[in-house]
């Protein structure tokens, strides 16, 4: 959103990174086709709103090229998970994330899109 000052909001580190990342190694990796990732910024009240949206095949589909080319585990998601929730209770920074499963109207997978919150006026 061109209407934000971005000399003026503080963002809690290594809170959008992980997803970004994985949309481009889980959701666009794998994907046969040229893909997009947005990543907006919007301010809503009190609240900073980024969307990470991508094409790619899917969480699903993405979880079926793990299990049978992974034998460790991604922990990135797991461990922002935490830092999150550390923010919420530690720093009375109430984030929240919230993750879509995007599908045609036949109902497959077209993408993934996270949405994550962030309350600007207490950072």
């Amino acid at each position: 959103d061109d209407s934000l000052v971005n000399d003026e909001i503080l963002i809690p580190p290594m809170v959008i990174q992980p997803y970004v990342e994985n949309a481009i190694w889980h959701g666009l990796l794998h994907k046969e086709k040229e893909g997009h990732l947005k990543i907006s910024f919007t301010l809503e009240e009190d609240l900073l709103v980024c969307v990470v949206e991508d094409d790619g095949i899917g969480r699903e589909k993405s979880k079926e090229y793990q299990s049978k080319s992974s034998t460790r585990k991604s922990l990135g998601l797991k461990i922002t998970a935490e830092r999150i929730e550390l923010l919420n209770e530690h720093a009375r920074v109430k984030c929240g994330v919230t993750l879509d499963d995007l599908k045609n109207p036949q109902g497959e997978p077209t993408g993934t899109r996270v949405i994550i919150k962030i309350p600007i006026h207490q950072l």
